[in-house]
């Protein structure tokens, strides 16, 4: 029974120096921290972003209106200063792409590989040549009927991120 005691004291006294030791580490982190005076009636509302180029070529539901962001970013941060927007669940890219049109830099990441993808393409910057080329694919796309149809993904988490007509939609152009 002695052991015992002695191994659950020496356990305490490692766990108090490694919560000591993690405070020193991050006492040293600079954390900005914000208090916001924005409204957050109904900030995830994607009927704003059908209307916002960019915003509108993909429909996701759970998206930030770029409104909101937009506001919350020119209310909290400070233009003059440098640092990174940082969005850990970025879904489609609002966020990011808003804070780059403010002349922030950005940096999004979600668990959705097909959110990862939109937010992408919605973030490309193409030259004058590359946008004469995409102008020719997607002429090509417009003359291809999509009779092929990539089959339903098996999982029932990423199906109900989508409307029945727009999961066939992007099945289709996939297929």
């Amino acid at each position: 029974m002695t052991n015992s005691v002695i191994s659950s004291v020496n356990i305490e006294n490692i766990h108090d120096s490694l919560a000591e030791a993690y405070k020193a580490i991050e006492s040293k982190i600079e954390i900005n921290y914000l208090n916001s005076n924005v409204s957050y009636i109904s900030p995830v509302n994607f009927s704003e972003s059908m209307a916002t180029p960019r915003h509108r070529w993909f429909p996701y539901k759970e998206g930030f209106s770029p409104s909101f962001v937009k506001n919350f970013l020119k209310k909290n941060l400070d233009k003059n200063k440098k640092g990174t927007v940082l969005d850990p669940f970025c879904g489609v890219g609002t966020t990011p792409i808003v804070s780059s049109e403010l002349g922030y830099s950005a940096v999004g990441m979600d668990v959705s590989p097909l959110a990862i993808f939109v937010a992408q393409t919605k973030s490309i910057q193409l030259s004058g040549p590359e946008l004469i080329e995409f102008r020719a694919t997607i002429e090509a796309f417009y003359q291809d009927n999509l009779v092929g149809v990539h089959p339903s993904p098996d999982n029932e988490t990423v199906k109900s991120y989508y409307d029945s007509d727009y999961l066939t939609a992007i099945l289709k152009v996939r297929g």
